[in-house]
């Protein structure tokens, strides 16, 4: 399983190669995804599957719910049947399914959400923009951002701290951001396996390489409707909060 975390297309052809040569599906966890493109082509298309979130947190939105693409034909049946208790159209049950049909509302609410989506990813990566170039130039900061020729709906906008060089942890910049009036997230902190509900399981301190980036990122407010002035306003606050990253430390 691969994820487009934030939005940002995972390099798809390269995990291919690693599932082909395991001889194993890959699926993709594209919550985050329904609008991306990696090299032109629109996130949906890889993999044996590719599963959707349309929850309200998402950049297309039907209220709740979500959807599958799948070039597979006899993958596509068996979701479908699935989602009506295993159905198959008989009520003799196949196997053991859920009740996960969209309801026409959230249906109605979907589409309606999908006719504008270009514009939105197109707006929301303005805004991103905006964001980058209020913060050029700090030490120790990047932005989580989709590699030349693909597209990230931007789901997030999400700064990755070099601690050392930025001075501060990504939780010491989410309380000075709360001071200045500015909410943020420190989304897949902790990971999974530092989770107590997985502590059985013995390995919070076998993952540094997941551990790294998930100690560091943290995300600030964006959304669809949100306008220039205000990104570049939190652009600022973390631009103005920087200097001062030493006296913040031993506050």
């Amino acid at each position: 399983m691969a994820t487009h975390v934030y939005g940002t297309p995972c390099q798809t052809e390269r995990l291919q190669e690693v599932a082909d040569a395991a001889g194993v599906p890959l699926v993709y966890d594209s919550a985050h995804g329904f609008g991306s493109r990696r090299w032109g082509v629109p996130i949906g298309n890889f993999g044996y599957a590719e599963v959707f979130s349309m929850s309200p947190t998402k950049v297309a939105v039907a209220g709740e719910g979500g959807l599958v693409a799948t070039r597979d034909a006899g993958l596509a049946r068996r979701l479908r049947t699935a989602r009506d208790y295993g159905n198959p159209g008989d009520y003799d049950t196949l196997f053991p399914g859920l009740n996960a049909r969209m309801s026409e509302l959230h249906a109605a609410v979907g589409l309606n959400w999908l006719a504008g989506l270009p514009e939105r990813v197109a707006h929301r990566g303005t805004l991103v923009a905006e964001f980058a170039a209020g913060t050029a130039g700090l030490p120790g900061l990047r932005l989580a951002l989709p590699e030349e020729g693909d597209v990230s709906t931007f789901k997030d906008l999400t700064l990755i701290l070099d601690a050392d060089a930025f001075g501060l942890t990504a939780l010491q910049l989410a309380d000075a951001l709360r001071a200045e009036g500015i909410d943020s997230r420190r989304y897949f902190h902790p990971p999974v396996q530092r989770q107590r509900a997985y502590a059985h399981l013995g390995q919070a301190g076998t993952l540094p390489l997941t551990d790294r980036p998930a100690d560091s990122v943290l995300t600030v407010p964006l959304w669809s409707h949100m306008n220039a002035p205000v990104v570049r306003r939190i652009a600022a606050a973390v631009a103005r909060i920087q200097p001062y990253a030493e006296r913040l430390r031993t506050a």
